[in-house]
């Protein structure tokens, strides 16, 4: 299953969620991947882009996509950022996905 969301970001919430972003994508990278085994995703992004003034961001997963072991702190932590960084605005379709197996 390959899930897409589109989310706005709250008003002065921006540099907030990017630092918490980049915290996952290093200081946490290792815990975020062992959580991603458990909810069986084999790919998880998350984009960023502005529009007339107004930042959102594009959360995409792929994979059989579980629910998150909310006894993790780090998924406590996520979903504490989201409620407060972000506004879900709707989901997105994924029109084409492809990747290249061997480089």
């Amino acid at each position: 299953m390959k899930k897409a969301i589109l989310f706005r970001i709250k008003e002065g919430k921006k540099e907030q969620w990017y630092a918490w972003c980049a915290e996952l994508a290093d200081v946490l990278r290792e815990e975020a991947i062992r959580t991603l085994k458990e909810e069986k995703v084999s790919h998880e992004l998350a984009l960023g882009f502005s529009l007339e003034n107004t930042d959102y961001i594009i959360g995409y997963m792929e994979g059989e996509c579980l629910p998150a072991n909310m006894d993790r702190e780090i998924n406590q932590r996520h979903k504490e950022m989201r409620e407060e960084c972000l506004d879900r605005v709707s989901d997105v379709v994924v029109l084409y996905d492809l990747k290249r197996e061997e480089i």
